[in-house]
């Protein structure tokens, strides 16, 4: 396996990921017929709790074994076995409710 770090392609996968959870939540919960003025304020909750069980920033496991999770990226379909990674893993959940907010204003 090939590991390549380049936190500015990183960033952007990253932005895509979180962009993409949140625009799916959201559209669940709408599907679900979930009250209306509930929406944002779940979807919120949802993808910041997501994000920080994917960045590691979750207490997860035990102090022995931890459950540590570290995100990396395909560079392509076809290259499965060569990964796009940042060395200081992922930062999902800073990014949460302001692309939640983004989201919502868009749409």
């Amino acid at each position: 396996m090939k590991i390549e770090i380049n936190e500015e392609k990183y960033d952007e996968l990253q932005d895509g990921l979180i962009d993409y959870l949140t625009k799916r939540i959201k559209s669940i919960l709408e599907e679900k017929e979930v009250a209306e003025e509930s929406i944002y304020d779940i979807t919120g909750d949802l993808v910041f709790e997501i994000a920080a069980i994917i960045d590691s920033s979750a207490i997860m496991g035990t102090e022995e074994d931890p459950i540590l999770p570290f995100l990396a990226f395909s560079k392509s379909e076809s290259e499965r076995d060569s990964l796009i990674a940042d060395v200081g893993g992922s930062s999902l959940h800073e990014k949460a409710y302001g692309t939640v907010e983004q989201i919502f204003e868009i749409e």
